[in-house]
């Protein structure tokens, strides 16, 4: 009896500090556009912000502010293009956190 209730306080203290789902966002290059995915698996309410910084071929760089509230178990989607629409987008990097 001695040993079940150990096991039971082992199974219920294991729950209670099981770690969070890690919200992180996903970004795609899609030459002439970049598409910024979050996905929030959570139970709670996140807020993701930060920068996108985006190079294009012809050497010119953008930068543009990402912020959203993905809600519980939703998705957040959004999409930035390149200024000139002929020029392709060589490269990104971000910032983004959510918390």
């Amino acid at each position: 009896m001695k040993n079940l209730t150990m096991v039971l306080a082992l199974l219920v203290t294991g729950s209670v500090f099981a770690a969070k789902d890690a919200v992180f966002p996903n970004v795609y290059n899609y030459g002439s556009q970049v598409q910024v995915q979050v996905w929030n698996h959570d139970a709670r309410n996140v807020h993701c912000n930060g920068t996108l910084w985006m190079r294009t071929q012809s050497g010119k760089s953008y930068s543009e502010y990402y912020s959203d509230w993905v809600f519980a178990r939703g998705s957040s989607f959004r999409t930035f293009y390149a200024r000139d629409i002929n020029d392709r987008i060589q490269s990104v990097s971000h910032n983004i956190s959510c918390f």
